[in-house]
């Protein structure tokens, strides 16, 4: 075989690899772009341990309202007569 009668051959193997090549870049691309979004999605660990003092704060409070002996029960509102 002539280096003229190679040519062709030794293009569509590199075309083929190039293009394979191309695809499993692009699917690289696409999974660090999905892990890049769920990564920028996510809380700081600093804003979830304010928001979970905060939350506890406010079931102390709520826990100490309950418990208050103090506190007077709110009345009961009458329900509707109902119409027969």
């Amino acid at each position: 075989m002539s280096a003229l009668e190679k040519q062709p051959k030794n293009k569509d193997k590199l075309q083929e690899k190039a293009a394979r090549e191309k695809a499993n870049l692009d699917d690289n691309v696409r999974k660090r772009n999905a892990i890049e979004e769920r990564l920028n999605s996510t809380k700081a660990l600093d804003k979830l341990k304010e928001q979970e003092s905060e939350l506890k704060r406010q079931k102390e409070e709520d826990q100490a309202i309950i418990q208050d002996d103090n506190t007077t029960p709110r009345p009961r509102k009458e329900k509707p007569q109902r119409l027969e």
